[in-house]
C-alpha cells in the first residue's frame, strides 16, 4: 500500500486557478499502482480540476479547509462517460471504472459548480446544460 500521496508532491498548485487534474491523476495513479492508499488534498488550498479517474483501493481525502473545484473549461474534461451510444459525448468529472473499494472522504468541500454549466431553465422546471456535458 502507498500510504498517503499528497497531491502537492505530484505538482498540484492548489491556487484555485491552475488545473490540478494532472497532478491529482499522478497521485491517484501512484497510489493505485502501489496497491492502494490515500490521496490527500491538504487544508488551506483550492484545487481546480477537470476530469480524473480513481483506481481500486484508493481514498480521495479532501481535508477540512481544502476545496476540490470543478473546472468550467471543456478542454479540462477529456474523459468520456461512454465510448459508444447516445451518451458518448458526455464528459465526467470524477470517474471510477471497474474500481472497487474507493472512497471520497474528509471535511473539505467538493464543489461541482453545477450552476456554471446551466445554460437555461426549461419550461418543465428542468435545466439545459452546455452541449458538451
Amino acid at each position: 500500500m502507498a500510504g498517503t500521496c499528497n497531491v502537492l508532491d505530484y505538482g498540484a498548485v492548489g491556487d484555485g486557478r491552475a488545473n490540478d487534474a494532472g497532478a491529482i491523476q499522478k497521485a491517484l495513479d501512484a497510489c493505485s499502482a502501489a496497491g492502494g492508499g490515500t490521496v490527500l488534498l491538504p487544508a488551506g488550498r483550492s484545487f481546480l480540476a477537470g476530469s480524473f479517474r480513481i483506481g481500486s483501493f484508493t481514498e480521495l481525502h479532501v481535508q477540512r479547509g481544502a476545496q476540490l473545484i470543478a473546472s468550467d473549461r471543456e478542454a479540462d474534461y477529456p474523459h468520456r462517460v461512454f465510448k459508444d451510444g447516445p451518451e458518448a459525448d458526455k464528459r465526467i468529472w470524477i470517474q471510477a471504472v471497474d474500481a472497487e473499494h474507493i472512497a471520497l472522504t474528509g471535511g473539505g468541500v467538493i464543489d461541482g459548480r453545477c450552476m456554471s454549466f446551466i445554460t437555461e431553465r426549461r419550461p418543465d422546471g428542468g435545466f439545459a446544460t452546455h452541449p458538451w456535458r
